[in-house]
């Protein structure tokens, strides 16, 4: 049962995107699934004519080559698709891989190329790629340069599958199910996904096209993925197996090289949504022009599941967040003092006064039933003073240069130059 605001339900069949990119929109999936492959085969020979032209003053006479080889027993792939493109002007060459798993593109120009290569029950990798989630190394070709030794390893790919159900054990229809692989971003770890499928009408699931290494599946109910109050579209929160819905109470799937998991069956659990409600608190009792709350997920099990969500801040200070599943939080707020109707003149034009800006953070812990009379303590920024050390070894460039400091944890983080 949700409890705060009434929410209502539209349809989404036609918006529906993946789990976690509901919750942040991070469109990232390093994994091409396997079915690909054939859309690939097929463009093979149209965009074969699209060489990459020479630019002006160029003769395209550069050629990489290489060999896709199964990264499990060094044996060649046969009929694999290897995509090069050029990062600068986006052309790209697709070529096909012979019997002994090699290829050859000539007629290149000297610039700078990924270089992407897909197989049939493989998973997908970049050139220099030891894993898909790493940054992959870029080729840069000379002018006239042949570069024969652009090998890439394919590990074979696996798969997860098992039920879903709901909390009374009955199946549950059509659910989007994905594979989640924890990932550095910033100063935190996050769950990105690398793997996503629908369920069918039994409840059952398959996500293939995974590499080896060890997995959250998380699942959603395609049902509430329209849920809305007043507020707008409210983002729902998955459940992980074996069937909780935090990552720190969450068990992970191992996954062999080519090996296929079954019987990963878990319920969706249901939870309660509360509103939490306090203000900001200024020592002096200043009331404020203007102020703002975030509030996100702490980490948990060093793993951040969910998006921050702002609140809007009155000039009492009171704010309010509804729909709050359970869980632990990070709140951060800012501010500003109102000075009143004060003026000041500068450079003989009559500017108002800008109040004082000040700033709190707390850890809040919210269970089943509302929170009320959260109180955020306020106190200004501190002042962070120090120099910048350039080292250049070409030309300098004039201009001005912005210092940048960031939050960590809630706490003040280092500051950190950005030219």
């Amino acid at each position: 049962m949700f409890l705060g605001s009434p929410l209502t339900r539209r349809d989404t069949t036609h918006d529906r995107i993946g789990i976690i990119d509901r919750m942040r929109r991070s469109g990232h999936d390093s994994v091409i699934r396997a079915t690909h492959l054939g859309c690939l085969l097929g463009l093979c020979t149209l965009f074969a004519v699209s060489s990459a032209h020479a630019r002006p003053g160029q003769t395209a006479s550069g050629s990489v080559a290489g060999q896709l080889i199964d990264a499990s027993n060094g044996e060649p792939i046969a009929d694999g698709v290897l995509v090069l493109r050029d990062l600068a002007s986006r052309e790209q060459r697709i070529v096909a891989t012979n019997a002994a798993g090699e290829f050859r593109l000539d007629e290149l120009s000297a610039a700078a190329y990924s270089l992407h290569a897909t197989a049939l029950g493989y998973v997908s990798r970049q050139y220099g790629q030891r894993h898909p989630l790493e940054v992959p190394v870029a080729i840069d070709l000379a002018a006239g340069e042949t570069r024969s030794n652009a090998d890439v390893a394919l590990t074979p790919a696996g798969a997860i599958m098992g039920r879903i159900t709901t909390e009374t054990g009955q199946p549950l229809a059509f659910a989007e199910v994905e594979a989640l692989r924890p990932q550095l971003d910033g100063n935190r770890r996050i769950l990105l996904p690398v793997g996503r499928t629908e369920g069918n009408a039994r409840g059952d699931y398959r996500i293939e096209g995974l590499a080896p290494g060890r997995y959250y599946i998380a699942a959603l109910d395609p049902d509430d993925l329209g849920t809305e109050d007043a507020t707008g579209r409210i983002q729902m929160v998955p459940t992980l197996f074996p069937g909780v819905s935090t990552p720190g109470a969450a068990e992970r799937v191992e996954l062999p090289s080519g090996g296929t998991r079954t019987n990963i069956d878990f319920p969706l659990v249901g939870a309660s949504r509360v509103s939490v409600r306090g203000q900001l608190v200024h020592p002096d009792e200043a009331r404020l022009a203007t102020g703002s709350v975030i509030m996100s997920p702490a980490s948990d099990g060093g793993l951040g599941l969910g998006i921050a969500r702002p609140a809007v801040v009155r000039p009492d200070g009171v704010f309010e967040f509804l729909n709050v599943p359970p869980g632990r939080y990070h709140l951060r707020a800012s501010a500003r003092t109102s000075v009143g109707r004060s003026y000041r003149r500068r450079s003989g034009l009559r500017t108002r006064s800008t109040g004082t800006a000040v700033f709190g953070s707390r850890l809040l812990e919210v269970q089943s039933t509302d929170v009320e009379d959260v109180a955020v303590a306020l106190s200004p920024g501190a002042r962070l003073a120090g120099v910048s050390l350039i080292r250049s070894r070409g030309h300098f460039p004039k201009g001005g240069y912005d210092v940048q400091s960031g939050i960590k944890q809630g706490r003040p983080a280092s500051p950190a130059a950005v030219l």
